[in-house]
């Protein structure tokens, strides 16, 4: 039996474990998201001012360190591109929101043990929605529009 307060190493290492993979999980994200930004811009879907007002709401849960890296490889190559001029209309979804909407419910599927459906608890579809407006990515985004983009794909 151990003392009060002592925490048993398994306990501890358990529990740093945890920490260092949702710092893990959160690069994966704010990776992600931000790369898709960088294709809008690429593509020239988006300014480069939009691009640069929305990175930091996709990194925001980032360690500085972290999020000052991110950021500047992001911009440094958004810099260094040579987008096409910007299109007189612009798509109503851009296509990397739907690429990255997939590949974050194949992530939390693979890699956090949540589920291919609307209705339950742990939905890939419903984390992934709630995930793109937390990150600044969209405003509003119905986890069913997630799933139809996920079947689709």
């Amino acid at each position: 039996m151990t003392p009060e307060g002592f925490l048993n190493p398994v306990d501890e290492s358990l529990e740093e474990q945890k920490k260092k993979d949702k710092v893990e999980r959160e690069w994966e994200i704010a990776e992600t998201i931000s790369q898709g930004w960088l294709e809008a811009y690429q593509a020239g879907e988006i300014t480069f001012g939009k691009l640069v007002n929305k990175l930091p709401l996709a990194v925001e849960k980032l360690s500085d360190r972290k999020r000052w890296l991110l950021l500047g490889e992001v911009i440094d190559k958004a810099l260094k591109a040579s987008p096409p001029q910007l299109g007189k209309k612009k798509p109503k979804t851009p296509s990397w929101i739907r690429d990255v909407a997939v590949e974050l419910v194949d992530m939390a599927v693979e890699k956090d043990g949540y589920k291919l459906s609307v209705s339950s608890n742990r939905s890939a579809f419903v984390f992934v929605a709630d995930l793109l407006v937390d990150h600044g990515v969209v405003d509003k985004l119905s986890p069913d529009t997630v799933e139809n983009w996920y079947y689709s794909y």
